[in-house]
C-alpha cells in the first residue's frame, strides 16, 4: 500500500497548477472521525469525505485562531481577548472577559470546569528596561501570562507570569541578573530570537496542553524554539517564586526542550526547533505519555530556500514516576534528538513547509493529523509517513483544525448527517472518487507518477521504468474507454471524450503484468 500512497501523494503535492479545495485523499486508513475547521464566521464539523455533518454560527469573523469542541459537545474560542463558549445549536453559554488580560492563542477546560488560558498582560518601555530587555534591539509592550479563571465570575484564580522567571546578562542593575548557565529553569532574555519580529509581544506562547494526571501545563515558547512545562500545583503566589508545589521549584521550569544553547548548554547544532507550534501530550497509543510538537522550521539552516521543511517531532521526555524529570548539572535535559521526526529527510515524499500557523496531533488509532496553515489544506499520515487523507480548504484561519475519533462523547446522541460540501453545499458528491483503488493482488509499479488535472482532465505520466507501458482507462462497470501507449519519459493524453462521471485508470507493464489504478473524476 505504501507505494501506492506515495503515488497518490506525488499527485497533490508536485504541483499547485493541480490544486482544488474540498476532499483530495480518504483512504479506509484514516482515523474514522470528525474534523473540526474555524472558518470566517463560522466553524464546521467535516467527516472523513468532506462533508458537513454540522456547523455553528459564530457570528463574527474574528476568531482568534481555532475553535475546541468540548465533550458535552460545546465549541469554545477565542474572539477579541473574549473567551465563548456556544452550545450545538450556536447560543452562547458563557462569555469571558478578564480584567488586565489579553486572552490569546490557547485555551483549555480544567477537571474543575475552569478556563485555563493563555494570556497577555501590557508593560512600559521602562517596565522592560527593567525586565533586563535590550531594548535597542527587542521592543516588547507586553509579556506571557497563563492564567485560570472562574467561567462564572470571570475572575483569575490562579496566574503564572513569564516575568517572575527570566534571567538574563545584559542589564547587572535588574534584579533577574545572573549567569544563564547556572540557571537552566529560567529563560534568558538574551536568547530571544529576532527572526520573527522584535515589537509588541515578548517571548509569544503560542500553545499550551494541560496533563491532568501531573497537574502540569506545557507551553509553546516560539520566539526562543522551545517547549517548556510547568507545575500548576503551585498557589500563585508559589507560581511567581522558586519554590512550593507538588514538584519544588514553584513556577520555573519543570522541562524544557527544543534549544539548549538558550540555557548555554549547546551549539547551534544541537537546536531542534524553529519557531514551532502546538505542543501536546499523547494520549493514546504506543507514543501516550511522549509530547509531539509542529515544528515549522522558519531559519532552518538549508541550503536554498526551496530546501525548507517542517516537520512533526516526537518527544519522550525523561520522567520519573512521580512526575519529575531529570537534569544532569552542566548539561541539557535529554534526549538530544527526537524519538521520531516526520519529514521530507526522514520520509521520502513527506513534503511540507508552513513557517507560520499549524499543528500537529497523534490521534487515537496512531495517525498524525496535521495542519499546514500557510498552504491551507489538512492532512493525515500513519506511522509509516504514509498519506491517509487530505483535505484542501481557502478563505480559512489556518491556524489549526482539530481532529476527533466518531467515539468521542460530543457526538453522543447527535444528528450528523451529511448535508453537503463547503465547496459547494447544494452538490451531490461521492467520497470513494478520490480513494486509492485496492490492488493488493499485483505487485505495484515502481518509478511511475501519475498526475490528474481535475479543470483540464488532463492525465499526465513521468514512466521512469525501461520500457513502455499500457494504460488502460475503464468505465466502473469494466468497459474500456481508452487505450494509451505510455511511453519511457513524460507523456500525456486528455479524457475530454470520455462521459462525465468517474473511470478507472489502469497502468501495467506489459513484462511483469505489475499494475497500478487509480480512481478519478470526470467532470
Amino acid at each position: 500500500m505504501k507505494n501506492k500512497i506515495t503515488l497518490i501523494f506525488l499527485l497533490f503535492s508536485l504541483s499547485t497548477l493541480f490544486a482544488q479545495n474540498g476532499i483530495q485523499l480518504n483512504t479506509s486508513e484514516a482515523d474514522n472521525g470528525y474534523a473540526l475547521l474555524t472558518l470566517n464566521g463560522e466553524a464546521v464539523l467535516l467527516d472523513n469525505c468532506g462533508q458537513i455533518v454540522h456547523e455553528w454560527d459564530l457570528e463574527s469573523a474574528f476568531v482568534s485562531y481555532h475553535c475546541k469542541l468540548l465533550p458535552n459537545g460545546n465549541i469554545l474560542y477565542i474572539e477579541n481577548g473574549f473567551i465563548i463558549e456556544r452550545d450545538w445549536e450556536s447560543d452562547v453559554v458563557n462569555s469571558t472577559f478578564v480584567s488586565g488580560v489579553f486572552c490569546d492563542y490557547e485555551i483549555e477546560v480544567l477537571p474543575n470546569g475552569n478556563y485555563l488560558v493563555v494570556g497577555r498582560r501590557d508593560i512600559t518601555n521602562a517596565e522592560a528596561i527593567n525586565l533586563g530587555f535590550d531594548t535597542a534591539i527587542q521592543q516588547p509592550t507586553m509579556v506571557d501570562v497563563v492564567v485560570e479563571v472562574n467561567p462564572s465570575t470571570s475572575q483569575i484564580v490562579w496566574e503564572w507570569d513569564i516575568r517572575d522567571h527570566l534571567i538574563q546578562d545584559f542589564n547587572a542593575a535588574a534584579e533577574n541578573y545572573g549567569v544563564v548557565a547556572d540557571n537552566p529553569r529560567k529563560l534568558d532574555i538574551g536568547a530571544l530570537g529576532t527572526y520573527d519580529w522584535t515589537f509588541q509581544e515578548s517571548f509569544m506562547i503560542n500553545g499550551m496542553d494541560y496533563n491532568p494526571e501531573l497537574d502540569q501545563i506545557l507551553l509553546s515558547i516560539r520566539k526562543m524554539s522551545e517547549f517548556i512545562i510547568i507545575d500548576h500545583s503551585t498557589t500563585t503566589a508559589e507560581a511567581a517564586s522558586s519554590e512550593g508545589g507538588t514538584y519544588g521549584y514553584g513556577g520555573d521550569i519543570l522541562y524544557r526542550w527544543g534549544n539548549p544553547q538558550n540555557y548555554a548548554q549547546g551549539t547551534p547544532d544541537d537546536r531542534i526547533l524553529y519557531y514551532q507550534h502546538n505542543p501536546n501530550w499523547i494520549k493514546a497509543g504506543e507514543h501516550a505519555g511522549k509530547i509531539s510538537v509542529f515544528n515549522n522550521g522558519l531559519n532552518r539552516s538549508v541550503p536554498t530556500l526551496d530546501d525548507r521543511y517542517s516537520s512533526v517531532e516526537i518527544v519522550e521526555t525523561p520522567i520519573n514516576v512521580d512526575g519529575s524529570y531529570n537534569l544532569i548539572e552542566g548539561a541539557a535535559f535529554e534526549p538530544l534528538l527526537p524519538n521520531l521526526s516526520y519529514n521530507r529527510l526522514t520520509i521520502p515524499g513527506l513534503e511540507f513547509y508552513s513557517s507560520y500557523l499549524s499543528s500537529a496531533r497523534v490521534l487515537e488509532n496512531g495517525n498524525i493529523f496535521i495542519t499546514s496553515g500557510i498552504d491551507n489544506y489538512d492532512f493525515e499520515i500513519n506511522a509509516a509517513g504514509d498519506l491517509v487523507w487530505r483535505y484542501n480548504y481557502q478563505n480559512a484561519n489556518g491556524f489549526r483544525t482539530e481532529k476527533y475519533d466518531v467515539n468521542y462523547s460530543a457526538f453522543d446522541d447527535k444528528d450528523l448527517t451529511p448535508m453537503g460540501t463547503v465547496e459547494n453545499p447544494s452538490s451531490s458528491y461521492v467520497c470513494e472518487l478520490i480513494s486509492a483503488v485496492d490492488n493488493t493482488s499485483k505487485d505495484l509499479l515502481q518509478d511511475v507518477y501519475f498526475l490528474y488535472s481535475v479543470d483540464n482532465q488532463l492525465v499526465k505520466i513521468e514512466n521512469n521504468t525501461s520500457q513502455s507501458l499500457l494504460t488502460e482507462v475503464y468505465s466502473l462497470q469494466g468497459q474500456i474507454l481508452q487505450t494509451e501507449n505510455t511511453p519511457i519519459g513524460s507523456s500525456s493524453f486528455n479524457l475530454k471524450n470520455t462521459s462525465s462521471g468517474f473511470c478507472l485508470v489502469k497502468i501495467t507493464n506489459p513484462v511483469t503484468q505489475a499494475s497500478s489504478t487509480f480512481k478519478i473524476i470526470l467532470l
